[in-house]
């Protein structure tokens, strides 16, 4: 097997030709090869077996001839299962992702297929999803979406934070606690983790909804929002000088120090802190960069004349 498989999750089998072959024709010498690899990686091979389950409900082996992947994706949106059966087939999925520490929760109910997926902290990853546009998600962060519908209806739950990368298409929805985001084809990155919502445009069109304030507003390409800003307003910013957290960085404006505690404890798997709370009403200005937790404590701590200090995931801050 010269292929590399080892990045594949269930929705790249689905669009392998040689994976496809394997499950139509299981005792072929080449899907012997095929399928004694890929046990070889226990991850690996529950995303493989998550995908023949998938073409096992569209009766698949049993096919005068192998589907194309556009027809696979066309048959799993238009399958439907009797209302007595759905009951009955209640499906959960769990998956344990020891390698990277990434839970996959599969599990399908009345017809819809859930997937959810997560991070721990200090872990990023990015995901392909069915129609082929990708997501980074950011520490302590998760996603949900109904892979039956999927094609025909691009809705994903956020929680946390996860820059986009949405293929032209169908209109493609992003929806969190606060607020929500529809796009067409561009790349955006949303941040949503207690009562703070930020949304930043880099291409294409973004128009962003906030809950509870019962606004719209539409961001072009530079420009960010944010339900905490004092204007309520879009601001500009230069993408060519743009960096974030995709790139290690993290900034802040008039942030909460509180605010920017979370997110250290986030990169750095910070597991208990050690301070008084008057240390909470601290804002910060400036930004830090996720390289060795030593500098990102100098970056925010030193500015406002605080000692922070790092040990046995203890850290501890001082006046």
């Amino acid at each position: 097997m010269n292929k590399d498989y080892t990045r594949y999750q269930w929705s790249d089998f689905l669009e392998d030709e040689t994976f496809l072959n394997w499950v139509k024709y299981p005792e072929k010498a080449e899907s012997v090869i095929f399928i004694n690899n890929i046990k070889k990686n226990e991850t690996l091979y529950k995303e493989c077996e998550h995908a023949k389950k998938i073409l096992s409900n569209l009766r698949y082996k049993n096919l005068s001839k192998p589907l194309s992947k556009e027809r696979i994706w066309e048959k799993i949106e238009q399958q439907k299962m009797p209302s007595d059966t759905r009951i009955r087939r209640l499906l959960y999925y769990a998956t344990a992702i020891a390698a990277s520490f990434t839970l996959i929760i599969y599990f399908t109910f009345f017809n819809k297929e859930m997937i959810v997926e997560k991070t721990q902290m200090a872990q990023h990853r990015m995901i392909r999803l069915p129609d082929s546009s990708y997501i980074t998600l950011n520490a302590d962060s998760e996603i949900e979406y109904d892979l039956s519908s999927f094609q025909k209806n691009r809705t994903i739950q956020l929680k946390g934070e996860a820059f986009f990368q949405v293929k032209k298409g169908i209109p493609f929805k992003v929806q969190t606690k606060l607020g929500e985001i529809n796009v067409i084809g561009t790349s955006f990155n949303v941040y949503s983790r207690n009562d703070i919502m930020n949304v930043s445009c880099l291409t294409g069109k973004v128009l962003v909804h906030f809950i509870k304030q019962n606004k719209n507003f539409t961001l072009n390409s530079g420009m960010s929002i944010s339900n905490k800003t004092s204007t309520g307003e879009p601001v500009e910013f230069n993408i060519e000088e743009y960096k974030n957290w995709r790139d290690g960085y993290y900034y802040y404006q008039n942030a909460s120090l509180s605010e920017v505690i979370d997110e250290l404890k986030r990169q750095y798997n910070i597991q208990k802190l050690d301070f008084r709370n008057n240390i909470l009403t601290y804002q910060y200005s400036g930004y830090f960069k996720k390289d060795n937790i030593e500098e990102a404590l100098e970056s925010v701590f030193l500015p406002l004349k605080l000692k922070a200090t790092y040990s046995n995931g203890v850290l501890s801050i001082k006046e």
